[in-house]
C-alpha cells in the first residue's frame, strides 16, 4: 500500500510539473510604449520576463521612413539591443524583438526610441520612453542639465542617489569637498546651479565651488571657480549629453561624469571615459 501511495504522489507531482511553464518564461508584467516624431510614431508593448523581454509593435512612417531601437540595460551595465524594419511613407510595419540579458535581476530598464534616415545614415531622435516594469515615461527634452533651470538637484540613473559635495576639511585655509553619491534629501549640498562664461561651470551652492578634476584615479571635487579648461589645468567647464543623459567634461567629450562601482563596492563619483547607455553615467535634473 505504501508504495503504491507514493508512486502515485509521484505521478501527480510529475503531471503537474509537466504541465507547469518554467519560470523563466513566466511574464511578470507588461509595459506599453508609445514615442512619437513629428506625425510618425512607434507604439506596442514590451513584454517583461525573468531575464529577457518580449517588444512586439508597429512603426507607422508618414513623410519620411522610420524605425524602432531599443536598448536594454542591468543592473550590471550589460547591455543588448534590437532595431526594427524600417517603415516607409504611408505604411505600417510590425516587428517582434527579444531582448535578454542573462544575470540575475535581468533587464532592469529598457529605452525605446524612433529612428530617422538623414543622407543615408540613421540616427536617433531625442523623444524617446525609458521603461521598466512598472510602466514607461516618455523624455522629450532630457532632464539632464538644461541652463534654464536655477537650482537643481542631479540624480544618477543606476541607484537614483543624488551628487552631494561632502566636506572632508581644509586646504591652506580653503574648505575642500569630495563629490561623492548620497541619498537625496534637498541639502544644499546636494543643490547646483550653472555659472562662468557660457554657463558651463557646475557651481555648488553650498560651497560656493565648482565641480573640478585634474586626474582619473580620485573622486571628483569642488575648488574655488576659475572656469578653467585646458592641457595640464583643471578642469571646470561641463556639458550635457541630451542623447544619452551624461555629464561630459566640455574640453574633451571623451571623459564623462561616473557614479562608479567595481564589484558591487562604491568608489565615488570619477571623471572616465564615456561609455553609451552605461547607466553609472546617467545623471537626471530635477528641481532642488
Amino acid at each position: 500500500m505504501r508504495r503504491t501511495v507514493t508512486a502515485a504522489v509521484v505521478a501527480l507531482l510529475l503531471a503537474a510539473l509537466a504541465g507547469a511553464p518554467a519560470a523563466a518564461n513566466t511574464a511578470a508584467t507588461a509595459s506599453d510604449f508609445y514615442v512619437t516624431y513629428g506625425a510618425s510614431y512607434i507604439r506596442g508593448t514590451i513584454t517583461w520576463y525573468n531575464r529577457s523581454a518580449d517588444v512586439d509593435g508597429v512603426v507607422h512612417a508618414v513623410s519620411e521612413c522610420r524605425r524602432a531601437s531599443f536598448t536594454a540595460m542591468s543592473d550590471y551595465e550589460l547591455t543588448d539591443a534590437g532595431v526594427s524594419p524600417e517603415a516607409c511613407p504611408g505604411t505600417d510595419t510590425s516587428f517582434s524583438i527579444r531582448l535578454s540579458i542573462d544575470v540575475i535581476g535581468g533587464i532592469d530598464a529598457i529605452w525605446a526610441k524612433v529612428d530617422y534616415r538623414q543622407e543615408g545614415t540613421w540616427h536617433t531622435a531625442i523623444k524617446r520612453d525609458r521603461c521598466g516594469r512598472d510602466g514607461c515615461v516618455t523624455y522629450s527634452d532630457p532632464p539632464a542639465l538644461t541652463v534654464a533651470a536655477v537650482r537643481f538637484v542631479i540624480k544618477n540613473g543606476l541607484d537614483h542617489k543624488c551628487m552631494t559635495a561632502v566636506r572632508s576639511g581644509d586646504v591652506d585655509g580653503i574648505p575642500y569637498y569630495w563629490i561623492d553619491g548620497r541619498p537625496c534629501a534637498g541639502s544644499s549640498s546636494q543643490a547646483w546651479t550653472f555659472g562662468g562664461r557660457w554657463g558651463l561651470g557646475l557651481v555648488n551652492v553650498a560651497s560656493g565651488q565648482c565641480l573640478d578634476f585634474n586626474d582619473y584615479y580620485t573622486p571628483l571635487r569642488t575648488k574655488p571657480c576659475t572656469y578653467e579648461a585646458g592641457p595640464g589645468m583643471t578642469q571646470q567647464q561641463w556639458t550635457d549629453n541630451k542623447v544619452a543623459y551624461r555629464l561630459e567634461s566640455y574640453l574633451e567629450r571623451r571623459w564623462c561624469v561616473e557614479n562608479q562601482y567595481v564589484n558591487g563596492v562604491y568608489l565615488g563619483i570619477h571623471a572616465t571615459t564615456c561609455n553609451a547607455y552605461y547607466r553609472m553615467q546617467e545623471w537626471y535634473q530635477d528641481a532642488a
